[in-house]
């Protein structure tokens, strides 16, 4: 995640030589959170139990009532939750403004990281990188209706998805100095 959006990536050098110029360095960073809601020491993973084989996109994952795990406070905290999602989804973000109960991100346990049960071909953890983009306010570029998706869509494997724009750059801080300015007012932890 710090690689993709520092672009630090080892695959840079894959982006077209007629858009090198537009790559940037979004200047944001992530921590796992260190310390927990309750002031006690953690090293910002949650492992939870669950009966549910697969969560859908209903957000039942991020309850506890419901097989999943709730949400941390979301104004200091990016939750990021990893289950069996289903349906061929391999994550969904909420954007800023939503119910804070369910702030957050979540991602298919075969498309998250490097290893482990990360699986060809989303197995270079840009699906984080996607969906966090979202959670800081970055749209598809073909909108956010499901039109075409094979023709005219920004949907790719992970190994061909490998910069930001200095406009995503400019979007997300600002989406950082407004509407989640709460997480850069002390630092941003993340829950996983």
């Amino acid at each position: 995640l710090n690689n993709d959006y520092g672009a630090k990536n080892s695959d840079i050098q894959k982006v077209p030589q007629v858009w090198s110029d537009l790559v940037s360095d979004t200047m944001i960073s992530f921590e796992l959170a260190d310390i927990d809601p309750s002031g006690a020491p953690t090293s910002g993973i949650t492992r939870t139990q669950t009966n549910s084989n697969s969560f859908g996109t209903d957000d039942s994952v991020k309850f506890d009532d419901q097989g999943g795990k709730s949400a941390w406070p979301t104004d200091t905290y990016l939750n990021i939750w990893v289950c069996n999602i289903g349906g061929g989804i391999l994550g969904y973000a909420q954007f800023p403004g939503g119910p804070a109960e369910t702030d957050g991100v979540v991602i298919d346990v075969q498309c998250f990281g490097t290893e482990g049960t990360a699986v060809a071909p989303f197995d270079l953890g840009r699906t984080a990188t996607h969906e966090v983009g979202h959670y800081l306010n970055l749209s598809h570029i073909f909108g956010e209706g499901r039109g075409n998706i094979c023709s005219d869509s920004d949907y790719v494997d992970d190994d061909t998805m490998f910069m930001f724009t200095t406009g995503q750059k400019e979007r997300m801080q600002a989406t950082l100095l407004g509407p989640r300015a709460s997480l850069i007012a002390g630092q941003l932890n993340i829950n996983v």
